[in-house]
């Protein structure tokens, strides 16, 4: 069943990304890059309109965008563009719930890809790295983004 909503749902979120004007682009460079790298955190490139994941796809990792722009669709809509820092793909890892949306990168993009074993790890050794993640996760949930930039 899973297989068909995703197969299904590749046109809703390529029409969906055809039609994106004007969109602001979340971007938090206060996220600290550096502890991703010392850790040696695999990154990952994506060309512009590449599929990152589908929505219901089961989430295997959480990713922060070191450079480009990525937005997160569903039924059509662009709820959020994720810019530089900024954070996508982590509430699969904390609920083992299907993907909620779909990302595809707007532009040339790298994102740093960090496993579910990772994430915990960094979760229990890293405090800063929890804050900031719940942080991003407070700030969709009021719906007030900070650190908003027009692109």
């Amino acid at each position: 069943m899973c297989q068909l909503v995703a197969a299904h749902a590749a046109p809703l979120v390529w029409s969906a990304y055809s039609t994106v004007k004007a969109l602001r682009t979340v971007t938090h460079n206060d996220f600290d890059f550096s502890m991703l790298t010392r850790r040696g955190i695999p990154l990952r490139r994506f060309d512009a309109g590449e599929r990152i994941f589908l929505e219901q796809e089961r989430g295997m990792a959480m990713y922060v965008v070191r450079s480009g722009a990525v937005d997160v669709i569903t039924f059509g809509k662009i709820l959020e563009r994720v810019g530089p820092g900024g954070v996508f793909g982590e509430m699969a890892l904390i609920d083992d719930a299907p993907r909620a949306a779909a990302a595809l990168a707007s532009v040339p993009t790298e994102v740093a890809v960090i496993d579910k074993p990772t994430f915990l790890t960094l979760i229990t050794e890293e405090p800063e790295f929890a804050l900031q993640t719940m942080r991003l996760m407070a700030e969709r949930v009021r719906g007030k983004p900070a650190g908003l930039s027009k692109t």
